[in-house]
C-alpha cells in the first residue's frame, strides 16, 4: 500500500522547500481540479510556478498539467476575489502541526490561506486579523468542522516536539495504556509520523510490537538505546527546517541487481521494471527502514512528491477507465445474453407450433 498523505516531517521539509521557491511570487489565478484539490498559479515576470493543494493530504509545486473544472466552484471564485494579484509574503508551518499558513499581500490587503493536512482536512481563507472569509468545510454543513464563516480562526500551536529526557520517557511509558505497543506510544509522543517512529525503533533495536504491559521502562539497557534514538530522530525535524532537503521515492521490493538497472529521472539508478507501479513511499531523508530498498533520488523534496503523486493519479485514472470499460462490457454481455435467450425461446416456440 503506497503512502497517501504527508507526515509532519514531510510537511516541514516541504515548507522549507517552498519557502525558498515561491516567496515573492504573485498569485495570478486559482483552479479547482477536484472538490478537494486546487492549483494556485504563481508568477514573476520571468517564471511561473503551479502550487497544488489537496485538503488533508498534501501541498507541493507541480510541473504536471491536470484537467480543470470547466466552471469554477463558488469556493474557487471567492479565493480568486481575495487572492488574485496578491504576492506570497510568507509560508509557514505551526510547530509540529500539519497546518500550513500562506500569507498573501501585506497591510490592509493581507490575507491568509490556511491549509489543514490532518484528519479530514480543510482550506480556510481569512483576513489579516484571522477572521474567516470562506472555507472548504464549514461547521454549518459538517459537524466535524470546528469553524465557520466570520469566526476567528484559532492560529495556535497545538502540537510541538517534547523536551526530551530519561525521566520524560519513563513517565510517558508508564502513563500509556498497558495494552498498547511501544510503537503506538512513540507515534503519540513524537508527532512526526510513522516513518520517524519506525526509524527510531530500528535504530534502538527495539521490537515495535513490545507491549507496555511488560514494563519496558524497567530495562536500563532498553532506555539507554531508545532515548538516544529518539534524540537522533528529532534531529530530522530540525534539519528539515534548515537548507531545503533533497527527496527520495522508495520502491517496493529489494534494490535491483546491476544487470537490471537504468538511469532515473535525476540521474540515479533504478530498476527498469515498471518503476511507477512500484512506488511505495516518499521521504526527505533516507532512514533505517529504507536500507536494502531501491531508491529514486531527486534534487528537491517537492519534485519527489510531485512525481510520486502524479504517477498515483495516472494509475487511478487508468484503473477508473478500466473499471468503466469492464462495466460497459458487462452490460453488453448481459444484453447479448438476454437477446440470445429471447431468440432461443422464439425458435423453440416456432418448432412447437410447427
Amino acid at each position: 500500500m503506497p503512502k497517501l498523505r504527508f507526515t509532519s516531517l514531510d510537511l516541514r521539509a516541504m515548507i522549507t522547500s517552498l519557502e525558498a521557491s515561491i516567496t515573492g511570487y504573485r498569485i495570478t489565478n486559482i483552479y479547482d481540479i477536484t472538490p478537494k484539490t486546487y492549483v494556485l498559479k504563481l508568477a514573476k515576470p520571468d517564471s511561473k510556478i503551479f502550487l497544488l493543494i489537496e485538503s488533508g493530504i498534501r501541498i507541493h509545486a507541480t510541473s504536471y498539467s491536470r484537467e480543470k473544472e470547466l466552471i469554477p466552484s463558488a469556493f474557487t471564485m471567492k479565493l480568486r476575489k481575495h487572492l488574485r494579484t496578491r504576492r506570497v509574503e510568507k509560508i509557514e508551518m505551526l510547530g509540529a502541526d500539519r497546518l500550513v499558513v500562506l500569507t498573501c499581500g501585506s497591510g490592509p490587503a493581507e490575507h491568509k490561506l490556511i491549509i489543514e493536512l490532518y484528519d479530514k482536512g480543510n482550506i480556510v481563507l481569512t483576513d489579516g486579523e484571522h477572521k474567516i472569509l470562506t472555507l472548504l468545510r464549514s461547521s454549518k454543513h459538517d459537524p466535524d468542522a470546528r469553524v465557520t464563516v466570520n469566526d476567528t480562526y484559532p492560529l495556535v500551536v497545538m502540537r510541538d516536539l517534547p523536551v526530551l529526557s530519561r525521566e520524560w520517557l519513563v513517565n510517558e511509558l508508564q502513563a500509556a495504556e498497558p495494552s498498547s505497543t511501544i510503537r503506538q506510544c512513540l507515534m503519540r509522543l513524537l508527532p512526526l509520523g510513522k516513518d520517524v517512529t519506525d526509524h527510531c525503533l530500528l535504530a534502538a533495536d527495539v521490537a515495535p510490537s513490545t507491549r507496555l504491559s511488560t514494563q519496558p521502562w524497567l530495562s536500563a539497557d532498553l532506555l539507554d538505546r531508545l532515548l538516544p534514538a529518539i534524540v537522533e530522530t528529532t534531529r530530522y525535524f530540525h534539519e528539515a527546517g534548515g537548507a531545503p532537503p533533497a527527496g527520495i521515492i522508495v520502491l517496493s521490493g529489494a534494490a535491483p541487481a546491476t544487470s537490471d538497472v537504468a538511469p532515473g529521472a535525476a540521474g540515479e539508478v533504478v530498476s527498469t521494471a515498471t518503476v511507477e507501479e512500484r512506488y511505495e513511499d516518499f521521504a526527505p531523508f533516507e532512514m533505517r527502514q529504507h536500507v536494502g530498498k531501491a531508491l529514486v533520488h531527486f534534487p528537491t523534496f517537492s519534485e519527489a512528491v510531485d512525481q510520486f503523486f502524479s504517477k498515483l493519479e495516472a494509475q487511478r485514472a487508468v484503473q477508473a477507465y478500466e473499471a468503466q470499460q469492464a462495466a460497459a462490457w458487462k452490460k453488453v454481455d448481459k444484453i447479448r445474453s438476454a437477446q440470445e435467450d429471447r431468440v432461443d425461446g422464439l425458435l423453440k416456440k416456432e418448432e412447437k407450433d410447427v
